[in-house]
Order: structure tokens, then C-alpha cells, then sequence
């Protein structure tokens, strides 16, 4: 680390890189010096190295300057850097800083993004738009994003959102199984908006699987209390949202001896609950297939 700060500090000092200048803030970040990883990340800023002006102005925005960072955004902006009106707009979205949110502006500085030929631009304004209820126009620049961008998940996750507030779920299940198959694990709700529409095999791969559980589960309910403490108890073995909580509600729903038996069974017995799906498992795709009306 030694020999590694040192040649830093040649580059930054001696050899005015700025580059160097904002790798040698982050090891005086790692460090805990934050009055030097402050200076050597303006030092960088100054030099308009666009990767330490963004990250510059976060901070301040995170750290409470806010007024600070908007002199410096607005300047840069000005200067023709797309990622200063990605952040003003992001600011008048809610997301930094301190001012009261004016989704007009941000929609203004988005659009001004985009006219920069900032990609991240198409995105802000497809998501924003859908979080105005506005999803033919979102639909827009969601498309465009993707078409500028194939290779983000994020891209693809907001076409499927995007259609599915359309109702159009055959559109909307297949841009969320490409993401699925790119590694995303979709939210409970997105599953279950898309339900019968994507792929059971999909559905039941990977860590979606146990999001898929706790949907199979919550439906079955008390009619399969067996299967449905199974699906959830294993659902929150690996951490899915609200399988948990759910399988507490289940445990209080218990009326009978066999029931109870069967929370017993699956707290002290490993092989209990993976009997029981794999003796169940066509009722889960079953469940899994049905849409709702």
C-alpha cells in the first residue's frame, strides 16, 4: 500500500493525472484521512475529470452541501456534462439533497440529458414518467433506453413494469424473463403481476424460486397448511421478502393437532420440508400457472 501511494502521488502531484488524482483520494478514503480524500477529489474535479466531478458532487449533496453542489451541477451542465443534468435532475426527483421535489424540473433536466446525448437520460425519464402514471409516454423512452442500452437488466425490468401497468403481460412477461435470465430476481409483486404469464420452469429457478414459494404459499394457505408451512418456512431460510411475516401469520392460524405437529416437525427435522415440496411439487407449478382474472 505503501509503494502504491507513492507512485500515486507522483502521477497526481508531479505528473498532474487526474485519474491518478482521484485513485489516490480513494486510498486516503480507505484510509480514514477525509480532509485528504477530499482534496485530491477536487484537485481531480478541477481537472474536469467527469468520473471525480460526479462522485464530488454526490458528496456534497450526501453530506448535506447542497447549495454547493447545485453551483457546481449547474455550472458543469452548462460546460456540456450530461451526468450534472442526470443529477439535477435526481435532486428535484427526491433522490439528494435537500430541496422540495419538482418533478417538472427533473423531467426538464432529464430531457436536457438526453439532448446531451446522456443514455441514462431515456432511463430517468421511463421511470419517472411511470411513477407519474404516464406509462404510453414512459413506454417511449423506456424503449429507447433498451434499444441504446440491450445489455442493462434495468432497461429491460422497466419495459416489463411499464407494460404490465399497460395490462399488457404477455409484452411485459417476456422483457422479465430475459431480465430473469440475465441474473435479475425480481420483487414478490412483479412475480405476481406476471403470474401465468412467465415460465413456471423461470420461476422456479435460482433464487426466484423462493420468491416463487412464498406466492404458491400465500394462496394455498390453510387449504394445504402442510405445503404452504413448507414453502414458506423455505422461502425464509433464504431471506425472501415477507416469507417470514407470512409464516408467522400461518402459525397463528393453527387450529388442529396435525398442524402444529408440522411446525414441530419442520423446526427439528431438515429433511421434512424438502419431502414434503418434492412429494408436492406438480401442486406448486399448478398453483404457479394460474392467472389471476
Amino acid at each position: 500500500p505503501e509503494l502504491a501511494g507513492a507512485v500515486l502521488f507522483y502521477y497526481a502531484y508531479e505528473k498532474q493525472i487526474p485519474r491518478a488524482m482521484l485513485a489516490l483520494a480513494h486510498l486516503y478514503k480507505e484510509n480514514g484521512d477525509e480532509e485528504k480524500y477530499l482534496y485530491w477529489l477536487k484537485k481531480a474535479a478541477q481537472a474536469r475529470y467527469a468520473p471525480a466531478m460526479r462522485e464530488l458532487a454526490v458528496y456534497l449533496l450526501e453530506h448535506g452541501k447542497t447549495e454547493e453542489a447545485l453551483k457546481l451541477l449547474k455550472r458543469w451542465e452548462k460546460e456540456g456534462y450530461c451526468f450534472a443534468s442526470i443529477l439535477l435532475g435526481a435532486v428535484y426527483e427526491g433522490d439528494y439533497g435537500e430541496l422540495p421535489i419538482d418533478f417538472n424540473r427533473a423531467i426538464y433536466y432529464y430531457k436536457l440529458a438526453v439532448k446531451q446525448g446522456c443514455v441514462e437520460g431515456y432511463f430517468r425519464l421511463g421511470r419517472l414518467y411511470l411513477f407519474l402514471g404516464k406509462p404510453a409516454e414512459a413506454l417511449k423512452y423506456g424503449e429507447k433506453y433498451h434499444q441504446l442500452a440491450p445489455e442493462q437488466i434495468k432497461g429491460l425490468v422497466l419495459l416489463s413494469r411499464i407494460y404490465v401497468a399497460l395490462k399488457e403481460f404477455p409484452k411485459a412477461a417476456e422483457y422479465m424473463a430475459k431480465a430473469i435470465k440475465m441474473g435479475y430476481v425480481p420483487g414478490y409483486r412483479e412475480l405476481k403481476a406476471l403470474q401465468g404469464y412467465l415460465p413456471v420452469e423461470l420461476m422456479l429457478k435460482g433464487e426466484v424460486k423462493y420468491r416463487s414459494y412464498l406466492i404458491a404459499a400465500r394462496e394455498l394457505g390453510i387449504r394445504d397448511f402442510n405445503l404452504s408451512l413448507c414453502l414458506s418456512y423455505e422461502a425464509a431460510l433464504r431471506g425472501a421478502k415477507g416469507a417470514a411475516m407470512y409464516l408467522f401469520n400461518l402459525g397463528t392460524m393453527v387450529t388442529k393437532d396435525y398442524q402444529a405437529r408440522a411446525i414441530i416437525e419442520a423446526a427439528n427435522d431438515p429433511n421434512y420440508c424438502p419431502a414434503v415440496l418434492k412429494r408436492k411439487f406438480n401442486k406448486v407449478k399448478e398453483v404457479l400457472k394460474k392467472r389471476e382474472d
